[in-house]
């Protein structure tokens, strides 16, 4: 049976089951030498408390990993503006038979079959970034070597030859998107969303610490309580008994003794009230 989901009137009748065995037969006495039951107990501090609750909050990781996806958005936006480098390398030949004579390669009429072999390397370095005032800076630089067959290339001046191009591309608007403000708006967005993460992760952090700490010196508040709960029931029993013994002697009324008797009670009744949180925890845990 699961007591957790139980009526009050089913709480107080497994108290009540539970002071009659607790109780001893004579009167309202109660053997309070008896220590609380210690099973599945533990020594925590209150700063273990605090790092246990912040690292299984749910709340918090989610938190935590927003936060991280906000520093994240950032590097986003300003790796907008970081350089690039780009490298392209071509090879191309060409074979082709020569079906009249080239000038300054052969010599007079052709008289065998005589083949035109061309070969090509060409290379292309780029490198661009884009400017914080909106503009766009390139770099380009593309070397090229050609060549030809030797026994046509009797009239070139070189073989191989080499070629060469280099570029400078700046690029900049006059109206949109010009300026250095506008084109950090997005980077300062992205900072300010980190910002606003930040204080929420720690508002979260503080409203948990906050949390664990009051219900952590509310245990020790009811726990102290229960123990002096516990003296002064022992306190009033001792005195029924000594007034019990006076009467017997009848060197006291009977009436101190009813007055010593519901004293008792109250503060059985007093210690166990303040004991049933621990009860009612303790009998949900066993029927769980």
């Amino acid at each position: 049976m699961n007591f957790r989901s139980s009526t009050p009137q089913h709480l107080a009748m497994m108290i009540a089951v539970l002071w009659g065995i607790a109780s001893p037969p004579d009167g309202w006495s109660l053997d309070v030498t008896q220590p609380i039951p210690t099973e599945r107990r533990e020594t925590v501090s209150l700063a273990d408390a605090a790092v246990r609750a912040l690292q299984h909050n749910l709340d918090i990781t989610i938190s935590r990993h927003t936060k991280e996806s906000r520093l994240a958005d950032i590097i986003v936006e300003q790796s907008k503006f970081d350089p690039t480098l780009s490298v392209n390398g071509q090879y191309n030949r060409t074979v082709n038979p020569l079906n009249r004579p080239v000038f300054g390669g052969t010599l007079g009429v052709l008289n065998e079959i005589t083949t035109f072999d061309q070969r090509s390397n060409s290379f292309t370095f780029d490198a661009s970034t884009n400017l914080i005032t909106g503009g766009n800076f390139d770099i380009n630089y593309s070397p090229a070597r050609s060549s030809i067959n030797q026994n046509v290339a009797r009239g070139f001046l070189f073989n191989p030859s080499w070629t060469g191009g280099l570029a400078f591309t700046f690029t900049q608007p006059l109206l949109r998107n010009a300026g250095i403000e506008i084109n950090k708006t997005f980077i300062r967005v992205a900072q300010n969303n980190a910002e606003v993460e930040q204080h929420v992760f720690q508002d979260r952090v503080m409203t948990v610490v906050a949390t664990v700490e009051q219900t952590y010196w509310e245990l020790v508040f009811a726990n102290e309580n229960l123990h002096v709960a516990q003296a002064a029931m022992k306190a009033a029993e001792e005195l029924l008994a000594t007034n019990r013994a006076k009467a017997k002697a009848g060197i006291m009324s009977i009436v101190d003794v009813l007055q010593a008797e519901a004293a008792v009670a109250s503060r059985v009744s007093r210690y166990w009230w303040l004991r049933k949180p621990f009860v009612i925890k303790r009998i949900s845990s066993d029927a769980s």
